[in-house]
């Protein structure tokens, strides 16, 4: 039955995605929003989650084409702002994303993109992990500390660079800041920020085949977070970026003791999360943080006093912060559109798939799934 409903679920979800493709080369992050850069990336790693290698093959050469320019002018309109590009969080997300997708069509080996990504093999990565607080856990830390170890890798693979010593010193850096929560930062309880921030680093580890230590510290502690629902969210109605970054950690369990533990969570909650497909075939961030209303409070409160310490503290500001109504709608960089916590977009979508796929490969002992065979996220 579970086979029928993930197989169900992916054809549902093919259909939403041509609802959000405004002709060949352009790409709406919701049916409703405008076409970015950003949108591109993300309908390409979902047809490659999806296996869907036609329309990859089919448009290859053009989608080649748009992902570096669209990247040439969103390196260009950064460099207006005023930034300095090697620590702007937005253009090294599309770089990193659009190396992904180039990845994926194929072309990637054809133009390896070095004068985007070469500044990486002049830093010193230890002094650079320091300015971000990725050993203190400081909130965004860990996107940054993905985003030079995916481009060291990537000058090493594409480039042929010499940088094994830097990558070693990524490597070198986290195992010894590692907490013993198995993530990063002085923390004295688990907390949603811990596994979300330094799930980042776990991609990394994952594509290095680096062994944790810690890792069965970090799959009991994030097990203790999820909620009634299987969430892991600090805010109810769980998140499309925690509950995967939860699973797709808890899904290194094969090796540790908590490998039936695992499994018999996942056996218990895949189903949830197929049931939060929208009707147009896509899946939202949140379907219960809007609207505000009698039921939002019980369920919130509920949320509140089911977790302790630090985690407790997290999911009650979350409670008060997300009633104000600047937090009516979703405002990223992505897109200029702002969607709503209900709303299908691609990348909520991208993010369910995956954690459906992490589950499904693990219970089932067997993938239907395509995942990105480069460093980052989706690998």
């Amino acid at each position: 039955m579970t086979n029928d409903r993930i197989n169900n679920s992916i054809n549902k979800f093919a259909e939403f995605l041509e609802t959000c493709r405004l002709s060949k080369n352009k790409v709406k992050l919701t049916s409703n929003s405008e076409s970015t850069p950003f949108a591109l990336c993300f309908y390409i790693f979902c047809l490659n989650l999806i296996g869907d290698k036609d329309q990859l093959n089919k448009f290859k050469f053009d989608w080649d084409d748009e992902l570096r320019r669209n990247l040439t002018l969103y390196k260009d309109t950064r460099n207006k702002s005023g930034v300095k590009l090697e620590l702007d969080k937005p253009y090294l997300q599309l770089l990193t994303f659009t190396l992904s997708a180039l990845s994926i069509i194929d072309t990637l080996k054809n133009n390896p993109l070095e004068e985007n990504t070469i500044f990486v093999k002049n830093i010193d990565i230890k002094r650079r992990l320091n300015l971000f607080g990725a050993s203190k856990g400081l909130p965004k830390s860990g996107n940054f500390a993905m985003f030079y170890g995916v481009l060291l890798i990537h000058c090493k693979e594409y480039l042929n660079c010499n940088v094994e010593s830097k990558i070693d010193d990524w490597v070198d850096y986290h195992l010894k800041s590692i907490n013993r929560f198995g993530f990063w930062g002085s923390f004295n309880s688990m907390s949603h920020l811990q596994f979300q921030n330094g799930y980042h680093q776990y991609e990394i580890f994952n594509y290095l085949k680096i062994e944790n230590p810690l890792i069965s510290n970090a799959i009991k502690n994030i097990l203790a977070l999820a909620d009634e629902n299987g969430h892991f969210a600090p805010y109810i109605g769980g998140g499309s970026c925690y509950d995967y970054d939860a699973i797709f950690i808890l899904s290194q369990c094969k090796n540790t003791n908590y490998y039936n533990d695992v499994k018999n969570f996942f056996d218990s909650n895949i189903n949830k999360l197929i049931q939060l497909q929208n009707n147009d075939g896509g899946f939202c961030e949140s379907k219960q943080v809007r609207p505000v209303d009698y039921s939002y409070f019980i369920k919130f409160i509920n949320h509140v006093l089911a977790s302790k310490g630090t985690a407790r503290w997290e999911r009650l500001r979350q409670m008060v912060t997300l009633l104000r109504p600047r937090y009516n709608r979703i405002n990223t960089h992505w897109s200029t559109y702002s969607r709503l916590w209900n709303e299908s977009s691609l990348w909520d979508s991208w993010f369910r798939l995956m954690a459906i796929a992490k589950i499904d490969d693990l219970i089932n002992n067997k993938s239907r799934w395509n995942y990105i065979n480069y460093p980052g996220l989706g690998s």
